[in-house]
């Protein structure tokens, strides 16, 4: 995830400046120069969309309360594509503590990186010693745990997709030309775009939302101010992008700090350009975000001053143990939430140490990343507020569950599984089946497969709530995300009375990994899903003992039956 800070990708401070009238414009009115496409190859990028014109903006709203938004992205315009649809997924907010700033873009490879959907060519006003002044203020994140979309899942009219949207960084803006070098303060460049004032140095204005309503926001609220809810900045994920499945969360979380994985920063900027004091410009002496395979560079970067790289280098393969918990500590104090997050990781002490004032600073720590919009900082300061490694007297059973639903509510599909495990056991909070359902189905694609068939099992057998073409529906999903799943999802759709369902799950794993092979085989001897045939379910055992062997595991069992000798109990872990 991102920080903060590049969230609008740009971050200046400024003094007060002169009350002036300006009209209407866009970015493209102002900067107009022509931007260059990407590249070939989709990739991950971070886009202002002050500048959408009204009509885009309506639709980039309306798909994102439909389901997750699917666009065709080029570095030079963003195209909502309503009628492409996902089955699967939604968008959940989360506020954050307030953000405020003012961005001064006064070259025309910086308006142009910066702005990506403006176009056409440099207006006389950027020659003559003008620039553009922009204040944002950030309030909050609409995200999707959605992590990878393939062409494949999607229907309807989608010619021309590249990406679609992870998330939305929400609040108001005020846009105008300006004087290079002369920098005004959030409030003033608001006013330009309220008031009444005129200026020979101020020709142009642009504002949605209203900074006073910004003001009053609630981080804890589940809704922004209506008028602090503009669309700011949104982050998009290339279509067919990788993600990695990963383990659900149980209420005893990750067995250590090694069981964790930290997500780089990333760059929002295309090629040749790095993210410098806050924007995408040309590299230069000043501290830019570093690559995050580049440990060096990270470490350089760091020590220069830019918070990002301090975060990169603690979670790199380069950095020695001892030195992490200093780096996050520099990522953390730099504004980096997640940041904070792991620096309290490293402050945790747990076990016998339950009682140290290390674990209180590290649940603060945490508790500062997650209101700054640290998902991560959220899922940790769940674990840490349930009795992480320890059952201390920090726990807190039902802090644990809101800052888990918070850190899902931020994308975070860990969080999700977390707390959907609380929600269905009814541990720091009331019993919840359709509560646990819906948290869990955002796990299931949110990186969390195991979830899918979890939910799977569940719809399936609910006294209450059973949904049998549901819970077919996110078994097969994660199947499909991964093979080891395939022998449980078989057993949901047998379960639903889909036999002929249930062999094709069990072939998928099968085919994929044959120490799955064994499920085939009992299908085929029992005949459902397909005709009985023992000599084929042999013939799958057989393979099933063969690979089990293969990989040194236990297959007494499958072997057996391959052999056609009585069945003997086993042991067997694939």
């Amino acid at each position: 995830m991102f920080s903060l800070a590049s969230t609008f990708l740009a971050a200046c401070g400024g003094a007060g400046g002169e009350i002036v009238r300006p009209n209407d414009i866009t970015g493209t009115d102002a900067l107009g120069t022509t931007v260059q496409p990407c590249g070939a190859e989709p990739k991950l990028a971070q886009a202002l969309v002050v500048d959408l014109d009204a009509s885009s903006r309506v639709d980039l709203e309306a798909s994102m309360k439909k389901g997750v938004a699917i666009v065709a992205y080029d570095c030079k315009s963003l195209r909502v594509l309503p009628s492409c649809k996902l089955a699967n997924g939604d968008y959940e907010y989360a506020g954050v503590s307030r953000k405020e700033q003012v961005v001064q873009m006064t070259n025309q490879d910086d308006l142009n990186v910066n702005l990506p959907l403006s176009a056409g060519k440099i207006g006389a006003d950027m020659k003559s010693g003008n620039s553009i002044d922009l204040a944002l203020v950030l309030v909050g994140r609409r995200a999707t745990t959605v992590e990878r979309i393939d062409r494949a899942e999607l229907t309807g009219s989608c010619d021309g997709a590249t990406h679609f949207l992870q998330s939305a960084s929400l609040g108001a803006f005020s846009m105008t030309t300006g004087s290079a070098g002369k920098i005004m303060a959030v409030a003033d460049l608001f006013k330009i775009g309220s008031s009444g004032s005129s200026s020979a140095s101020r020709n142009a204005s642009s504002t949605d939302g209203s900074l006073e309503a910004c003001r009053t926001a609630d981080p804890d609220a589940p809704s922004p101010p209506p008028e602090c809810r503009s669309p700011l900045s949104v982050q998009l994920h290339p279509l067919g992008g990788a993600s990695a499945a990963k383990e659900p969360h149980g209420k005893e979380g990750k067995s250590g700090k090694e069981g964790k994985e930290p997500t780089p920063q990333e760059s929002p900027c295309p090629r040749d350009f790095v993210f410098s004091g806050g924007i995408c410009t040309r590299a230069g002496e000043a501290a830019h975000l570093c690559k995050p395979e580049n440990g060096p560079d990270c470490r350089e970067q760091c020590e220069k001053g830019s918070a990002e790289s301090c975060y990169n280098y603690a979670a790199g393969k380069t950095v020695e143990k001892n030195e992490r918990e200093a780096y996050y500590k520099k990522a953390c104090d730099g504004g980096v939430a997640n940041g904070c997050g792991w620096y309290g990781l490293y402050r945790w002490q747990g076990g016998d140490h339950s009682k140290s004032p290390a674990n209180k600073e590290a649940i603060e720590l945490a508790r500062k990343g997650c209101s700054m919009g640290g998902s991560e900082a959220c899922t940790m300061l769940g674990d840490f507020l349930w009795g992480y490694e320890s059952a201390g007297p920090f726990s807190d059973l039902p802090g644990a569950v809101r800052a888990y639903e918070r850190a899902c509510a931020l994308g975070d599909g860990e969080g999700c599984s977390a707390s959907a495990t609380q929600y269905l056991l009814g541990e720091g909070v009331g019993k919840d089946e359709v509560k646990a359902f819906a948290l869990m189905n955002r796990a299931c694609y949110g990186g969390y497969p195991s979830d899918c068939v979890r939910l799977g099992e569940l719809l399936a057998k609910s006294r209450d709530h059973a949904d049998p073409v549901r819970a077919l529906s996110v078994a097969q999903f994660g199947c499909a995300q991964e093979a080891d799943l395939c022998s449980l999802a078989s057993k949901v759709a047998l379960r639903i009375g889909k036999d002929a369902d249930a062999f094709a799950l069990a072939k998928s794993g099968c085919d994929r990994r044959a120490v799955w092979c064994e499920e085939v085989g009992d299908l085929h001897a029992e005949g459902k899903g397909v005709p009985k045939d023992l000599d084929k379910a042999k013939e799958n055992w057989r393979r099933s003992c063969e690979a089990m062997r293969a990989e040194g595991l236990d297959g007494s069992d499958v072997c057996a039956k391959a052999n056609g000798a009585p069945k003997q109990p086993s042991s067997k872990k694939r």
